[in-house]
């Protein structure tokens, strides 16, 4: 599987296996970034979302920093609800 040097990746969900990038190695501090999301199932009203460091695409080869939650999402189909997680 490839790495990536040394990035904070993010979770693509509490049971995922992989991870993708969101900053890579060597970007200018402070950073800014906004990425587009959406629902990945039926009547989903949060989503977590883990941030963690490491240069692996799979979760347990990386370090947590942190987590937080986007709440509130209107209950619709999967894939319907779109909203954006910005990094600063």
């Amino acid at each position: 599987m490839d790495k990536f040097d040394d990035n904070v990746i993010k979770n693509l969900g509490k049971n995922s296996l992989l991870m993708s990038s969101i900053i890579k190695k060597g970007s200018p501090i402070p950073y800014d970034n906004t990425e587009k999301y959406h629902t990945l199932t039926d009547n989903q009203e949060r989503v977590e979302i883990e941030v963690y460091e490491g240069e692996s695409l799979l979760v347990k080869d990386n370090n947590l920093l942190g987590k937080f939650t986007i709440s509130n999402l209107p209950r619709r189909k999967a894939g319907e609800v779109v909203f954006d997680v910005i990094l600063k």
